[in-house]
């Protein structure tokens, strides 16, 4: 629900919504923020250390 808005206001919570999700509820979380990602132009990907990342010129 909240990826239907599109919005970067809805992108900012779902990233907050999945650092303190469980494990289980972080997969849901991550295919939500995946494609509201890809509709704002942006890509997600993983730190070496392990945390998501959200940019629009990943390295």
């Amino acid at each position: 629900m909240i990826a239907a808005h599109g919005t970067q206001t809805a992108l900012d919570v779902l990233l907050e919504i999945h650092t303190g999700a469980t494990i289980s509820l972080k997969g849901a979380v991550m295919d939500s923020l995946e494609t509201l990602a890809g509709r704002l132009g942006l890509r997600d990907r993983l730190t070496s250390k392990g945390r998501l990342e959200i940019c629009n010129n990943c390295k």
